[in-house]
């Protein structure tokens, strides 16, 4: 997840959705706090809420609501990665997809840029991944869900099947 300034100072979140350089932007106040990876680039956003001005525009502002994440459907080399079952409405900030080349050629992943609340409250999502997997599960549920004192990602379910099962849907 990056981070851009405008060159009058202001930050957003550019969320890629499909070829051509086209995204959406996603304004970042200043004093909403960066958790940071060991790569420093930004992992979570929070805690934070989420404000939508008069003309549509989404900014997130400080507050208590919950913490932003970036959650994705990996493809396979020359395939797509599609939420199967995404999380509730309400959790989602926007959505994008990322092309692994210019075109989209060697695939397609999805991205969901989500609310993790501050609750507690486990957000179950399903993904299906297609082409070239090379071992990996084409199938998987996933739960995110903040522990108190971290954002914690856990499989939940893996389907070496093609295709969306009742277990994987039971799962849910």
């Amino acid at each position: 997840m990056n981070i851009y300034k405008t060159e009058s100072g202001f930050e957003y979140l550019a969320i890629e959705n499909g070829a051509h350089g086209r995204h959406e932007r996603v304004w970042v106040n200043k004093r909403v706090p960066r958790l940071l990876d060991e790569r420093g680039e930004v992992k979570l956003l929070g805690p934070a809420g989420l404000r939508v001005t008069e003309k549509g525009n989404k900014v997130l502002i400080p507050g208590e609501r919950g913490y932003v994440a970036l959650i994705v459907a990996p493809c396979g080399y020359r395939g797509s990665g599609r939420f199967t079952i995404r999380p509730p409405e309400e959790l989602i900030i926007t959505a994008g997809e990322i092309y692994e080349s210019p075109r989209g050629s060697l695939g397609t992943s999805s991205t969901l840029l989500i609310f993790v609340p501050v609750d507690g409250t486990k957000v179950r999502y399903a993904y299906h991944r297609s082409g070239r997997l090379y071992g990996s599960p084409p199938n998987v549920v996933e739960e995110i869900y903040f522990d108190g004192k971290e954002v914690v990602v856990r499989e939940v379910l893996s389907s070496t099947e093609d295709g969306v099962d009742e277990e994987l849907l039971e799962a849910l």
